[in-house]
């Protein structure tokens, strides 16, 4: 992106901020929020809880690292979400809906992963039962080696909300998201 995505501007406040308030209206627990590059600016922005936050000193050994990180504040035993901060514009209905269809997934279901249009996005609710397998990943490994591995139980939610697609990893991302907003397409809200 060449910039922080947690702090992209989206409707007159940084990105992290509306992730943050999508979770509060859905009524989640409060979200352990990782950072790693640009954690001053980022801290600077945004208005964080700081017994929520993790500063993660090894963010560049990968993206599992981060979330490995993160996974050791969530007491064991908890489902958890794993909501990367370049998709902000998630409803909390959505994530309401992924709650509820965890309570009447059927037993063994390890991810919850939403989908739009035929299309699976994120924020994804991972059971507590994948917890120990993320935290044997290699730092710099995928999460979809444990989510697409043979045997994991899998779980579609369809969702009426295309923000669980839209990923802002470029600027071309982002023009685009916010272009569409514009035009009144897609079904986020700013």
């Amino acid at each position: 992106m060449g910039r922080p995505k947690a702090l992209l501007d989206i409707g007159g406040r940084p990105a992290l901020e509306r992730i943050l308030e999508a979770c509060r209206e859905a009524g989640l627990a409060p979200p352990i929020v990782v950072l790693g590059a640009a954690a001053e600016a980022i801290l600077a922005a945004v208005s964080l809880d700081p017994g929520l936050v993790v500063i993660h000193e090894g963010w560049q050994d990968g993206r599992s690292s981060s979330l490995q990180a993160g996974l050791r504040r969530i007491p064991g035993g908890e489902d958890f979400l794993v909501y990367p901060v370049d998709h902000p514009f998630v409803l909390p209905t959505t994530l309401r809906c992924l709650v509820r269809a965890m309570h009447t997934a059927p037993p063994g279901t390890l991810v919850l992963a939403p989908v739009h249009a035929g299309r699976r996005g994120h924020p994804i609710l991972c059971a507590a039962g994948l917890r120990s397998e993320i935290e044997r990943l290699a730092p710099d490994a995928p999460l979809r080696d444990v989510v697409r591995r043979e045997g994991a139980r899998v779980v579609a939610v369809e969702v009426g909300d295309a923000g669980v697609l839209q990923d802002l990893d470029t600027p071309e991302d982002y023009a685009r998201a916010l272009g569409a907003r514009k035009a009144g397409k897609g079904t986020f809200a700013l």
